[in-house]
């Protein structure tokens, strides 16, 4: 158990059922619930990123922000109802490394962008070398993660080679909405974070 960053409220990690509660002051039952992804929770650790009063009037808020370039930042306020935006430029770290272009791209070949809530969806793709044009067959490490977006479920499977070039993966999305598709091989020396990742709108049947 640990104390939540609102006042008079914790997260306890419950192992029996692999869940993460979230319990408010002079509530008997949980106000609501984090999967874990079929893991048994064993401990937590809460990251607050929440604004504090530094001084009168100022609040201030410490976020890392991995790439440069300019950013929309949204501020929302409950109490009183107050919605805001304003840009915020972040500058390229000199003392970080240069991220490495990839020269592989991952080109779906399904038609249809949207699918089926509790229905199997067959994802087909080509790997094909950015420089050469030329497809990469018989890749046995491509990882292709699904996810729910905002990350409240996921899925990975290993992609099986179809034909020259052309790989598959199949998964069940549980529940409507917009899920978002990564791809990883060690092989290729791709990782989650160096693609663009394909956008897959899941609806009731």
């Amino acid at each position: 158990m640990v104390p939540a960053p609102e006042d008079g409220a914790m997260l306890v990690a419950n192992p029996a059922d692999k869940m993460i509660y979230y319990y408010s002051e002079g509530m008997a039952a949980p106000m609501g619930s984090f999967q874990n992804y079929k893991r048994d929770p064993r401990a937590l650790l809460v990251l607050d990123n929440s604004l504090r009063e530094t001084e009168r009037g100022v609040y201030t808020s410490t976020v890392r922000l991995m790439a440069p370039g300019h950013y929309d930042v949204v501020f929302l306020l409950d109490a009183p109802r107050l919605v805001n935006c304003f840009e915020m430029s972040v500058a390229e770290n000199p003392a970080m490394p240069k991220k490495v272009e990839t020269a592989v791209k991952f080109e779906p070949l399904v038609k249809e962008t949207v699918a089926n809530a509790g229905e199997r969806f067959t994802l087909r793709f080509k790997v094909v070398d950015s420089n050469s044009g030329n497809a990469k067959p018989d890749v046995k490490d491509i990882t292709v993660l699904a996810f729910l977006a905002p990350g409240i479920w996921q899925q990975r499977e290993v992609a099986k080679p179809a034909t020259d070039g052309v790989y598959e993966m199949s998964f069940v999305p549980p529940q409507p909405g917009v899920y978002y598709i990564f791809f990883q091989s060690p092989t290729l020396g791709i990782q989650f974070n160096q693609t663009m990742p394909l956008t897959l709108q899941v609806v009731k049947p």
